[in-house]
C-alpha cells in the first residue's frame, strides 16, 4: 500500500527522533544485519560489497542506501517499528475518521507491512519496549493458517507463460479435509502467486524474447485458491499436484508473514532464471535450513519439486504428503472409462438427447452403472464449458442435456461408486529436464562415419515425456546437434522452439477430438546429402490425432507449411502434409514419421522427408536411442543419453 508523500515526510521527521537504537549496541546490530535470514528478507543476492535486493520498489526499504546496505536497512527498520501510529488518509487525501480509519492507521504501520521482518526480529532483539501494533488485515488474511502446500499446476503447450507449468503457494487453513479437490475450505484459501506483469494482447513470441531476456516487471499477488483452481483446473484443463510441507506453526507463521511483505513488490522476470519457481523457492529460504534451489543454469518447475522431494528439515522429509487434483478433462476421462462399451455409447446418446426417463439401456443398467453414467454427462458439460469453441451455448452446465442429467442424479442414491482410476506419477518422480547425448553417425551414399553431440537445455520431446510432462508431446528450446566427421564440425540442427501436442482424446465427443499441431523454428541442414547447407525455417502444421490399443498408440496426420531460405534454389516457403506414429511400450518408445513437400517458386522437385525413432529408458536419466531420416540421403544415429 502506498503511503501519500505528505505522510512519508512526516513520518520520516518523526523516526529520526526516535532513540529506539539506544536499546541495541553497534555490534549487536552489526551481527544481526550479516545472518543469513536477513538478508534473506531482504531478498539480497551477490556477496560482500556487491550485494544488491533483488528487489527494486522503493516502498519496499525504509533507509535511502537499504537495498544495498543490510546494516542501515536494520537500524531504519528498527526505528521505523517504533514509530506511533499515524493518521490515515483517503484515495483523497482527506483524514479517515471512527473504526475504520484506526485501522488503516495500524494497517499502514511498519509493522503490520513488514510483517515477516518484524516476525523475525522479535526473535533476534527485545522488543518489548516497542509498542506491538495489531494488525488487521494481515490477521483476517492470515486467520487460521496451519500448513503451507506448494501448487504445480502441469505443463500447458497454448501459452508460452505455462509452457513448463506453474508454481503456487497456497496457505491451508484449519480444516480436515482441506486437500479434496472439491472441498470449499481448500478452494476458499489463500494463495500466493509470482508471474510476470504482461500486457494484455502480448504476442506469443514477443513474450518469449522479452521473458527471456528479462525485459517484464514482475511481483507477488494473492487471490483465494478457487480462481486458480478455476483457470488452470477448469479453463485451461490442467492437472495440478499439491505438496503440503512439514514446518512448525513457528516457521508457518514466518512465511506467511514473509508472504505478506513481498506482495506488491517489483522483481525483474526472466523466464528460465529467476522465475515463478526460483521465487517461491526463495520465498521458504527465511526458515533457518531450508534450501531448496536447484543448482541449476535453468530453474524449471520440475527441477524445482525434484529438489523439494530430496529436502529434509528438522531431520524429517520437507514434503508431508503429496495430494493429486485431476482437471476436468481428466475428471470426465476417469467416469469415461469406468463404463464398457455398451455403457459408453448410453452415454453418448444420452449427452445428445438428455432423456433419461425414456432410454431404456440406461434404465435396465445396475444402480452403481446409472450413477457412473449420469457423472458422466454432468463431467461432460462442465469439461466442453471451456472445451467445445464456438458452441459454449450449446455445450455447457446451463444446457437442457446438463439439467436433466442433475436431476437425474437426484432420483438416485447419494454418493458416487469407487472408480477404477490410475493416478499418474508425481512430477518429483520424473527424470531431469536437460539432456545431452553422444551418438555415433553414419551417412549414405557419403558412407561417412562421425560422432554427434545433441545438447537440449529444456525440456522434453515425444518419446521421453514422462511424469509432469504433456503425453506424445514435444517442447525443446536451445536444442543443438553438431556432428564431426571428415575432421570437420557441421551443424545438424539448432531449434530455438519445437512444440509439438498431440491430444489423447477419449471419448471422442464434441471438444474431445484429438486435435493436434506442430511449430519449429530455428536453423536446419536441407538434407542429408549436403553439406554447408544449414538454413533457417520456420514450419507449423495442424491436423487430427487417434488413440488406439488403450492409448498406447497415437496416429496424426497433418497439412501445414514452411517459411525458409532459398538456399539451392529450394524457394521461400513450401506447402506439407504428413503423419506420425506414436507407439509406448515401456520402457521401449517408437516414433515413425513421415511428411511430403511441395516447394513454392522452387526448381525442386517434391521431397519426401521419412523417419524412424526408437528409444529405450535404460533408467530413470539415462537412454539409448537409434534414430534414422531419409530426405535425398539417409543418416542412422545410435547413441547414449544421460538427463541432467
Amino acid at each position: 500500500m502506498k503511503i501519500p508523500q505528505a505522510i512519508r515526510t512526516w513520518l520520516l521527521l518523526t523516526l529520526l527522533s526516535t532513540p529506539v537504537l539506544a536499546d541495541y549496541s553497534q555490534s549487536e546490530l552489526a551481527q544481526v544485519a550479516e545472518q543469513t535470514t536477513w538478508l534473506k528478507l531482504l531478498k539480497y543476492e551477490g556477496e560482500g560489497n556487491s550485494q544488491k535486493s533483488a528487489v527494486f520498489s522503493e516502498e519496499f526499504f525504509f533507509a535511502d542506501n537499504g537495498s544495498t546496505d543490510p546494516e542501515a536497512e536494520l537500524a531504519a527498520t528498527l526505528i521505523a517499528f517504533s514509530s506511533p501510529l499515524q493518521p490515515a488518509y483517503d484515495d483523497k487525501g482527506e483524514l479517515l475518521e471512527g473504526l475504520k480509519g484506526e485501522n488503516v492507521s495500524k494497517d499502514q504501520h511498519p509493522q503490520c507491512r513488514f510483517r515477516g521482518r518484524y516476525t523475525w526480529l522479535k526473535t533476534q532483539f527485545d522488543l518489548s519496549t516497542i509498542e506491538e501494533i495489531n494488525c488487521p488485515a494481515f490477521e483476517e488474511w492470515s486467520a487460521d493458517v496451519d500448513s503451507i502446500s506448494f501448487i504445480l499446476a502441469t505443463g500447458y503447450l497454448n501459452n508460452p507463460a505455462s509452457f513448463y507449468g506453474h508454481t503456487l503457494l497456497k496457505l491451508n487453513t484449519r480444516s480436515e479435509d482441506h486437500t479434496s479437490s472439491q472441498s470449499s475450505n481448500r478452494l476458499l484459501d489463500q494463495s500466493v502467486n509470482y508471474g510476470a506483469i504482461i500486457p494484455d494482447g502480448e504476442n506469443p513470441f514477443v513474450y518469449i524474447v522479452k521473458g527471456i531476456s528479462g525485459f517484464y516487471e514482475a511481483g507477488f499477488t494473492h487471490k483465494e485458491f478457487y480462481y486458480h483452481d478455476h483457470n488452470y483446473g477448469d479453463g485451461q484443463l490442467r492437472d495440478q499436484w499439491e505438496y503440503e510441507l512439514n514446518l512448525t506453526p513457528e516457521e508457518v507463521q514466518l512465511v506467511t508473514a514473509h508472504a505478506w511483505e513481498l506482495l506488491g513488490r517489483k522483481y525483474d522476470y526472466y523466464f528460465f532464471t529467476r522465475n515463478c519457481a526460483y521465487r517461491m523457492a526463495e520465498l521458504f529460504e527465511v526458515v533457518d535450513g531450508v534450501e531448496f534451489k536447484p543448482d541449476r543454469t535453468f530453474m524449471l518447475p520440475q527441477a524445482f519439486f525434484q529438489e523439494l522431494s530430496q529436502a529434509r528439515h528438522n531431520g524429517e522429509p520437507l514434503i508431508r504428503e503429496v495430494y493429486y487434483h485431476p482437471s476436468k478433462q481428466q475428471i470426465l476421462y476417469n467416469s469415461y472409462l469406468n463404463l464398457n462399451g455398451e455403457q459408453q455409447e448410453i452415454t453418448h446418446n444420452l449427452i445428445a438427447t438428455g432423456d433419461f426417463r425414456n432410454n431404456t439401456d440406461y434404465q435396465t443398467q445396475p444402480t452403481d452403472k446409472r450413477q457412473i453414467i449420469t457423472d458422466t454427462v454432468m463431467n461432460y458439460y462442465q469439461f466442453a464449458e471451456v472445451a467445445v469453441e464456438g458452441k459454449r451455448s450449446s455445450y455447457e452446465p446451463t444446457a437442457p442435456q446438463y439439467s436433466a442429467a442433475l436431476k437425474e442424479r437426484f432420483r438416485l442414491p447419494v454418493g458416487t461408486p469407487e472408480l477404477d482410476t490410475e493416478i499418474p506419477a508425481a512430477p518429483h518422480n520424473g527424470r531431469n529436464p536437460s539432456l545431452l547425448r553422444l551418438s555415433g553417425k553414419h551417412l549414405t551414399p557419403a558412407n561417412k562415419t562421425g560422432i554427434q553431440l545433441l545438447v537440449r537445455p529444456a525440456y522434453y520431446d515425444a518419446l521421453d515425456a514422462r511424469e509432469g510432462h504433456v503425453k506424445n508431446g514435444q517442447l525443446a528450446m536451445g536444442t543443438i546437434a553438431a556432428s564431426i566427421y571428415d575432421d570437420a564440425l557441421r551443424l545438424d540442427y539448432f531449434d530455438l522452439i519445437n512444440i509439438s501436442s498431440v491430444n489423447n482424446a477419449v471419448t471422442y465427443l464434441p471438444g474431445d477430438r484429438g486435435f493436434a499441431w506442430k511449430l519449429r523454428a530455428g536453423a536446419i541442414r536441407q538434407t542429408e546429402s549436403c553439406d554447408h547447407c544449414v538454413i533457417p525455417r520456420f514450419s507449423g502444421s495442424f491436423g487430427k490425432a487417434r488413440a488406439l490399443f488403450d492409448q498406447n498408440m497415437m496416429i496424426a496426420g497433418y497439412v501445414g507449411g514452411a517459411l525458409q531460405d532459398n538456399l539451392n534454389d529450394a524457394g521461400y516457403a513450401y506447402v506439407s502434409a504428413g503423419a506420425d506414429l506414436l507407439l509406448h511400450l515401456a520402457p521401449v518408445d517408437i516414433k515413425l514419421s513421415s511428411e511430403a513437400r511441395q516447394h513454392i517458386d522452387s526448381d525442386w522437385a517434391d521431397e519426401y522427408d521419412h523417419s524412424a525413432e526408437l528409444r529405450f529408458e535404460t533408467s530413470t536419466n539415462s537412454e539409448l536411442r537409434i534414430v534414422g531420416r531419409h530426405n535425398r540421403g539417409s543418416s542412422i544415429t545410435a547413441g547414449y543419453g544421460v538427463y541432467w
